[in-house]
């Protein structure tokens, strides 16, 4: 889209906000006036389609020229500065499924996991069963992101494998996954250090420095651990005082642990250009012992065999060398890279400019995805021959839908509904729906939910009104 064009529909777009009177949530809450807007459009994305293959765990960035406490600094991302938004996105159409905002600046009495669970309340009881929410860290957000994938559609398979960086992956929150979806949803990820829990430290530190002088493309399988009910309340009651003593305690088995081994579950810790740790809750079994050697049977076995990659290793000239490496290591490079490639696609033809409205700017963000998740719905149904139509490229996808919407809207063949609608809605006392196509339109989006009715359709009105 030129420059000039976009310019010119911009000046006929206008918000209003018609929740903006609580002076509370506007003075503390930075993108107050989208809440609507990302709402209405996380819940149509969780509803049209939900994945079933592997599924990928990131942020994506919106950039922004606003000056707004929403926006966060990360050096190693291209835009610096922009407002930062979790995304979760399949693989194989890079559909986005659910996604929320990380709420820097935010400074409201409600915490993030609760504002999400808003949008989506059948989620509260199993989150209040296992977690809170009244729990203000980011986990509880993932965990309430993926279990909504779950909570959607099972899987026909049993199993959904999601992937993620070191920046998400914890040990606890995947086994509390494990748990409140009956062992379907299943993790691999890097991991820092810094996040590794103190019952699994010593064996992944152990492990590192038995590897750090193996040569290139060494691996060793460390078991992970579950710490001990029995353990735990025994540590509970310790700090309340009620109890001095040790930490061992007496399980039913007769043995006294304060950690019982974690099914299917491990640490693999790979060396590369450099060392990388990589957790999995998707083994095929179980682990006999703390550490296995990558090239010992019983590891192989445990890690889906070994698969051929081909990495730089400094000898090559014109192609690189082959290393075989356990799968779960290969299946994280396959799928882990879903939200970057997504957002490459929409990199390429952006609705955004250098805005100074924090509202402008989201409003481009949610219509290039809208586009985006048009676009891998169109490829899914074309592929399964639902529709007989020829393969597009997504610049190609894209111009015909801004045709199409431009061609409807000048036509003016909806003015009568437009009559209907108008007549309707302020009966209801909302907003009256507008068409493209008139002579001065205006966007208007409000948080009420009124339905009006045209001839043949029910309408939401997320609020578009002629000036």
């Amino acid at each position: 889209m030129s420059r000039n064009r976009f310019e010119e529909i911009r000046a006929s777009i206008r918000f209003t906000f018609q929740h903006g009177d609580d002076v509370f949530e506007k003075e503390h809450d930075p993108i107050w006036h989208s809440r609507v807007l990302l709402g209405d459009f996380l819940r149509h994305c969780s509803q049209v389609a939900v994945p079933l293959h592997a599924t990928a765990l990131d942020e994506n960035s919106c950039r922004t020229k606003a000056r707004t406490k929403a926006k966060s600094y990360l050096p190693t991302k291209p835009d610096k500065y922009a407002v930062r938004i979790y995304c979760v996105v399949e693989w194989r159409t890079l559909y986005l499924h659910s996604f929320f905002d990380n709420g820097s600046g935010n400074s409201t009495n409600t915490t993030i996991v609760r504002r999400f669970v808003d949008i989506f309340p059948e989620l509260r009881t199993p989150i209040n069963k296992f977690c809170s929410l009244n729990d203000g860290t980011a986990t509880s957000l993932w965990l309430s992101m993926i279990l909504k994938q779950h909570q959607s559609i099972e899987s026909p398979s049993g199993k959904r494998v999601f992937v993620m960086d070191n920046f998400y992956t914890r040990h606890i929150m995947a086994q509390k996954l494990l748990e409140m979806t009956n062992g379907e949803v299943r993790v691999i990820g890097t991991v820092r250090m810094n996040f590794v829990d103190q019952l699994n430290k010593p064996q992944v530190l152990t492990a590192i420095e038995q590897i750090k002088d193996q040569p290139r493309n060494t691996s060793i399988l460390v078991r992970a651990r579950n710490a001990n009910e029995h353990a735990q309340q025994a540590s509970r009651t310790r700090r309340r005082g009620r109890q001095r003593g040790t930490m061992l305690c007496q399980d039913a088995s007769g043995s006294r642990n304060t950690w019982i081994v974690a099914e299917k579950t491990a640490f693999i810790v790979w060396k590369d250009s450099k060392l990388v740790i990589i957790y999995t809750t998707d083994l095929n079994s179980t682990p006999s012992r703390d550490i296995i050697m990558g090239s010992d049977v019983e590891a192989i076995r445990c890690v889906h065999g070994l698969v051929s990659v081909d990495r730089w290793v400094g000898v090559e000239v014109f192609r690189r060398s082959k290393m075989k490496v356990p799968a779960i290591v290969a299946a994280y490079n396959i799928f882990m890279n879903s939200v970057d490639i997504m957002d490459q696609l929409r990199a390429t033809t952006p609705s955004r400019r250098k805005e100074k409205r924090l509202a402008m700017s989201l409003f481009t963000w949610v219509l290039d995805f809208a586009t985006s998740n048009a676009y891998a719905i169109f490829k899914h149904l074309r592929e399964k021959g639902s529709i007989p139509l020829d393969a597009l490229s997504f610049q190609v996808f894209k111009h015909k839908v801004i045709t199409q919407i431009r061609t409807v809207s000048s036509s003016g063949r909806f003015a009568n509904r437009h009559w209907a609608a108008t007549a309707n809605a302020r009966e209801n006392g909302c907003p009256a729906p507008a068409i493209y196509g008139l002579k001065s339109p205006t966007l208007e989006y409000c948080n009420t939910g009124t339905t009006c009715k045209t001839r043949r359709r029910t309408a939401r009105v997320i609020g578009i009104e002629r000036s």
